[in-house]
């Protein structure tokens, strides 16, 4: 809803803030972010060019980064460190594959 205070200077200048003294900038904050984010190096997070060596094996599970994926990744890694969570996930991986259903969406420890 909008409202329009017609004493907006008078309230304004109570904190101090004298409107007639505001210069307008020449951007906003608005226009400025996006300024930055189109110069900012996104390949220094992305690893653009780099050369990798794929790592798999015990200790070594993640997911394929899709974009925000890397958040559910940390707290996936943060569950697999957890003793509890390997002991009964981990620890069964094949029974748990071995005996899952055809349709994995259906069984939960699948």
């Amino acid at each position: 809803m909008l409202v329009i205070d017609p004493y907006l200077g008078n309230h304004l200048a109570h904190w101090g803030i004298d409107i007639m003294k505001l210069d307008k900038t020449e951007k906003t904050l608005g226009e400025m972010e996006v300024d930055l984010n189109m110069k900012y190096d996104w390949s220094r997070i992305t690893e653009d060019g780099e050369n990798l060596q794929m790592c798999t094996g015990p200790g070594l599970i993640g997911l394929r980064n899709i974009g925000s994926s890397c958040y559910m990744n940390a707290v996936l890694q943060i569950l697999v460190s957890m003793p509890e969570v390997r002991n009964r996930y981990l620890d069964y991986f094949k029974s748990i594959i071995a005996t899952a259903p055809s349709d994995p969406t259906s069984d939960f420890a699948c």
